[in-house]
């Protein structure tokens, strides 16, 4: 009991947002095992894309758990510069490893929908950007709380 008092605590500034992620979570994963299961129903399976869509997987996974993480009562912590700065370089390091796998897709027309890797790389970026500016803002914070 106390686990849904203290979930409902943490969640409730949130709004709808924890409702978006669980559902972008669901949906997305499912959609992505099935293309996933339909690679491989093939005669001739491509691993590569195969790979691709696992890693996508396993990256909205990890950005959906790491947003559930965000405490909404206390947001200028430490904790959330962690959480920033760890989905960041996740999502670097998948499209580096995204990018080395894209030379090895055998099908021409299942690589043309995968063209999006400038957008995912801007979100890497920008998710690393935002954790550097929480990061100042806790550092101010830290620094008006030892005046006072």
């Amino acid at each position: 009991m106390s686990t849904m008092k203290n979930w409902k605590q943490r969640y409730r500034d949130m709004g709808t947002l924890f409702w978006v992620v669980v559902v972008i979570l669901l949906l997305g994963v499912t959609t992505e095992a099935y293309c996933v299961a339909d690679i491989f129903r093939q005669t001739e399976p491509d691993k590569a894309l195969a790979g691709i869509y696992g890693l996508n997987i396993v990256c909205l996974t990890f950005i959906c758990v790491q947003v559930l993480r965000l405490d909404c009562r206390n947001l200028l912590t430490r904790r959330t510069v962690r959480i920033f700065m760890s989905s960041g370089f996740a999502v670097l390091l998948y499209m580096i490893v995204r990018s080395r796998l894209d030379d090895y897709i055998m099908t021409s027309t299942a690589g043309d929908g995968l063209h999006d890797g400038t957008l995912i790389y801007l979100l890497g970026f920008l998710l690393v950007f935002v954790g550097e500016v929480v990061r100042r803002a806790v550092r101010i914070k830290e620094e008006q709380d030892l005046t006072i």
